[in-house]
């Protein structure tokens, strides 16, 4: 069934058998695997936020957060150009309209740095900071473009929701119904945050910005 049916089949009336072994499934996958980047997606929450405020709230914390790891980008991108905080590479930096061209750019600024600065260890740490920024542009992507959507009406969310809280509202942050490509095979909802993942996400862009600024190449 098309993935722009995942909506429908989340409020359509299922036999408890099935509903049971989607559920166990999909929960199964998360409780037996480990998250093995900090960037990977968090569990289906089993407790929306009770304010739909908290929940926008933690959708302007992530774009703030993000925003500041991309000014600290364009501040290494002119570091290894040998110019810190030259206006002109910050602007190199900032022609890429999405973030991956921006990335690529900061990469091949990387790249002519490290082949007239040979040092493989310091190479080693840049890639692995530069993987950890573009894994979580994902996660920030997922919630740019997901939507605050009241979850207990929907039959998928209110199997994983505690039912001693079902009697109140629950908010999160979900894929829109034409965004296909962002639910699983199944046709499920890849993802829900609430307040409390983007708190913990926010935690790890802040982490991923001080290591961008801590990242100062030696100028020959």
């Amino acid at each position: 069934m098309c993935h722009l049916h995942w909506l429908w089949r989340c409020f359509q009336q299922t036999s408890e058998n099935v509903v049971a072994r989607r559920v166990f499934h999909f929960k199964g996958s998360f409780i037996l695997s480990v998250m093995p980047n900090p960037w990977d997606r968090p569990p289906i929450p089993s407790n929306g936020d009770a304010r739909l405020e908290d929940t926008y709230h933690g959708v302007g914390h992530i774009m703030t957060r993000w925003e500041r790891i991309e000014l600290a980008l364009s501040r290494l991108h002119t570091r290894l150009g040998g110019e810190p905080d030259d206006e002109a590479l910050m602007n190199e930096y900032g022609k890429g309209r999405i973030f991956r061209e921006r990335l690529a750019t900061l990469r091949q600024k990387a790249q002519r740095y490290f082949i007239r600065n040979s040092n493989q260890a310091v190479e080693a740490q840049f890639g692995q900071l530069a993987d950890a920024c573009e894994g979580f542009s994902a996660r920030r992507n997922d919630i740019a473009h997901g939507i605050a959507f009241r979850i207990d009406n929907i039959q998928f969310f209110r199997q994983i929701l505690k039912p001693s809280l079902l009697h109140r509202p629950h908010y999160a942050i979900i894929p829109p119904l034409h965004a296909y490509r962002l639910a699983t095979k199944q046709g499920y909802p890849a993802f829900a945050y609430t307040s409390r993942e983007m708190r913990q996400l926010a935690k790890r862009l802040l982490k991923i910005e001080e290591r961008i600024e801590a990242f100062i190449p030696q100028q020959p």
